[in-house]
């Protein structure tokens, strides 16, 4: 009797451990092309967040393929233009994200008068600069990893703002 009811115990851990390695195997969680992450904390909570695009479907084509999940990928935010102070300057900034170097580019020489401005999330002034030149480049080397904003202006107006991601 007692041989029989451990017999039966050992066939029925058998029979879990089996059918979890089998279930595993077939399970896939989501998938996650992170580029980097951290660990955010403060007096009233903790958060853990990570940037890149979790996926969890892949399709191919013969054209290319796209990942469908939870976020898109990385790309430049524009946050607001304003036509009316130089309507005819286009502002680009590149590469975004960026480790290092950012460059600023304008469709035309600059304005006397057009300044940049990138400031941290807070809004506080890291940079503030006139426009030398139709290609700008900004050093953030410096700078620790996060979200900064870059805004074009032309006397004390606004043309663009755009969101940085800094790594």
């Amino acid at each position: 009797m007692f041989i029989t009811s451990h017999i039966r115990n050992a066939i029925k851990s058998g029979l879990i451990l089996l059918i979890s390695c089998i279930a595993s195997i077939h399970c896939s969680g989501q998938t996650s092309l992170t580029s980097s992450s951290s660990n955010a904390s403060s007096a009233s909570g903790k958060v853990s967040f990570s940037v890149g695009e979790p996926y969890v479907m892949q399709s191919t084509g013969t054209n290319g393929h796209a990942n469908g999940g939870i976020q898109q990928p990385f790309s430049v935010y524009t946050l607001g233009t304003n036509s009316k102070p130089a309507p005819d300057i286009k502002t680009e900034v590149f590469p975004n994200p960026t480790d290092n170097l950012l460059y600023i580019r304008l469709s035309k020489d600059p304005l006397p008068d057009m300044t940049y401005r990138l400031t941290d999330e807070n809004q506080k002034l890291i940079y503030s600069k006139s426009f030398e030149n139709p290609t700008e480049e900004l050093k953030l080397s410096s700078l620790p990893a996060g979200v900064y904003i870059l805004t074009v202006f032309r006397k004390t107006e606004q043309i663009s703002s755009f969101k940085i991601v800094k790594h």
